[in-house]
Order: C-alpha cells, then sequence, then structure tokens
C-alpha cells in the first residue's frame, strides 16, 4: 500500500512540473480538427467495430462514457471514430481530445486551459454540449 501511494505522489509531482508547460498549442497538437473540422484519416480506421453502435446512441446524452481494456485493442481509434462522427453535426471547438499517456499533466490545467484559451468561456456559459475525451 505504501508503494501505491508513493506511486501517486510521484505522479501528483510530475504533473505539477509540467502545469507550468500547459498552453493552448498543446492542446491544438491533439484536436487538430480544430482547425481542419476533421480527424486525420490515420487516427482512423476503415471499419467500425460493433462497440461503436452500441455508443453512439449514448453521446447524446450528459453522461460519462468508460472504456476499458487491454493495450492495442482499439480503444483510441473508437475515440477518433466517435469524434469524426460529431464533427457532422457539433463545432468543432467544442470537441476536446486529450491523451494522458503522451502528455503527463492534471485534468484540471487542461480543462482551464481549453475553456480560457479555446471555448473563451467557462463551461458553465456555454449553451451547447461539449464533448471531452480522455484517452490513457
Amino acid at each position: 500500500m505504501d508503494y501505491l501511494w508513493h506511486w501517486r505522489a510521484i505522479t501528483l509531482y510530475i504533473c505539477g512540473v509540467y502545469n507550468v508547460f500547459m498552453d493552448v498549442s498543446t492542446l491544438e497538437r491533439w484536436n487538430t480538427w480544430w482547425k481542419t473540422g476533421q480527424v486525420k484519416q490515420d487516427l482512423l480506421k476503415p471499419f467500425k467495430r460493433e462497440l461503436y453502435f452500441k455508443v453512439t446512441p449514448y453521446l447524446q446524452k450528459r453522461q460519462i462514457l468508460l472504456f476499458q481494456g487491454l493495450r492495442r485493442v482499439g480503444k483510441t481509434k473508437l475515440l477518433f471514430q466517435l469524434i469524426s462522427d460529431l464533427l457532422k453535426t457539433e463545432k468543432a471547438v467544442h470537441i476536446l481530445y486529450f491523451s494522458f499517456d503522451e502528455q503527463p499533466c492534471a485534468i484540471a490545467d487542461v480543462l482551464e486551459t481549453y475553456q480560457k484559451h479555446v471555448l473563451g468561456k467557462s463551461f458553465e456559459e456555454t449553451a451547447t454540449p461539449i464533448y471531452l475525451f480522455f484517452d490513457e
């Protein structure tokens, strides 16, 4: 148990270090659709698995969806497929993707940077849905 606590303490310390460097360019790197209006093709699969069709009805509900599973089974590809479909009906800046595996930092900093520099307002001040996709 002490080992687990120690690992969390190290993670929080690392996130604290990265907080200084969280800026909008970090978010823009992952959310290219804010400028292009579409997900990069190399991030999408040409086919959709059964889970995709089970999940899509829930996107229009105010709900948290959690996908868990082994590494390299397609969870990230599924997220990008869902984002791609949302881009057909939603404003691109209302869809945020962030990979904590690639850029360790505090979730609060990601959300604060997104609200301040991308949305230009808080979530509470936004009348339309905002879609948040967090990976790892």
